[in-house]
C-alpha cells in the first residue's frame, strides 16, 4: 500500500508541475495539496478608450471593468450608442480605436501590447454575423487549437 501512495504522489507531482500555471502547489507531508488560482481567461481592469469621428476625438469607454474566467459566458448588452461595438473594436486593435488608459489582459498577457493580427493568433478577434462564405474556410480555421488536460 506504501508503495502505491508513494507512486501516486509521483504521478500527482508529475501533473501538477505540468499545469503549473493554472495552479499554486505547496508541498505538505508526503503529497501535495493542491490549491487553484485560475487565471481569468480575459480580464479588462479600468479602460478609457476613444475614437475618432468627424468632430474630433470622442472618448466613449470610461473606466471599464470586466472579468471572464474560463468557461463562463458573458453577454454584453446595453442601448444603441452606450459603447459595445466600441469595445470590440478596442479589444480587436482596430487602427481608428485608441486606448487612453487601462489594462487588458487575456490568459494574464497584456493584448494592449500586441499587434491585432497577435491579438487574432491569441484567440481575440471579431467575426462578423453573416459572414461571407469562403469556399474551403470553415470558421474552425480561425478558433485557436489549445491543449486541454
Amino acid at each position: 500500500m506504501t508503495e502505491r501512495v508513494a507512486n501516486f504522489g509521483s504521478i500527482l507531482r508529475r501533473f501538477i508541475a505540468s499545469v503549473s500555471s493554472l495552479v499554486h502547489v505547496r508541498i505538505a507531508g508526503a503529497l501535495p495539496s493542491i490549491s487553484v488560482f485560475a487565471v481569468p481567461t480575459l480580464e479588462i481592469k479600468d479602460l478609457y478608450a476613444s475614437v475618432e469621428t468627424k468632430e474630433g476625438r470622442k472618448q466613449i469607454l470610461r473606466g471599464v471593468n470586466l472579468t471572464v474566467n474560463s468557461g463562463e459566458t458573458h453577454a454584453i448588452m446595453g442601448p444603441n450608442g452606450s459603447g459595445k461595438s466600441t469595445l470590440a473594436y478596442t479589444l480587436a486593435g482596430h487602427p481608428k480605436y485608441e486606448v487612453d488608459s487601462g489594462q487588458v489582459l487575456l490568459d494574464g498577457e497584456d493584448i494592449l501590447l500586441m499587434t491585432p493580427d497577435e491579438r487574432a493568433k491569441a484567440g481575440l478577434f471579431l467575426a462578423m454575423q453573416y459572414p461571407v462564405e469562403v469556399p474551403g474556410v470553415s470558421m474552425t480555421n480561425f478558433l485557436p487549437r489549445r491543449t486541454g488536460l
